[in-house]
């Protein structure tokens, strides 16, 4: 028996990955660049690449907040645990790029949505 495994977030954004090659996106004022990163033995090594940009128009009030109390140094911002999923999240601020680690537990829906998946 053959058991096949599809990633959600793999399929269908996989075949035509430079249409979604949002890592050379550069952080604006008004969005932010997401990449997850770890997860169970680095999910899928250096061939998997997990990235997303998103508007901050796009998230809700209570997100923003939630995204300036990260870049301010809020305690559960990052607690490192086994095999789980880091987010790497960037925005300029006041003309300088600022990359912060999230736990993914911690991480607004509308962010973790926003990534996508695709094959290097």
């Amino acid at each position: 028996m053959t058991t096949s495994f599809v990633f959600p977030q793999f399929y269908p954004e996989s075949i035509f990955p430079e249409a979604n090659d949002v890592t050379a996106a550069k952080p604006s004022p008004d969005r932010i660049n997401v990449e997850r990163i770890g997860g169970l033995a680095g999910f899928g090594g250096s061939r998997l690449k997990s990235a997303g940009v998103i508007a901050l128009s796009d998230l809700s009030p209570a997100d923003r907040d939630a995204l300036d109390a990260f870049f301010q140094g809020a305690p559960t911002a990052h607690t490192p645990k086994p095999d789980a999923f880091v987010y790497r999240i960037t925005r300029n601020d006041g003309g300088a790029s600022k990359t912060i680690e999230v736990s993914e537990e911690h991480v607004p829906a509308a962010i973790r949505g926003c990534v996508k998946t695709t094959l290097d």
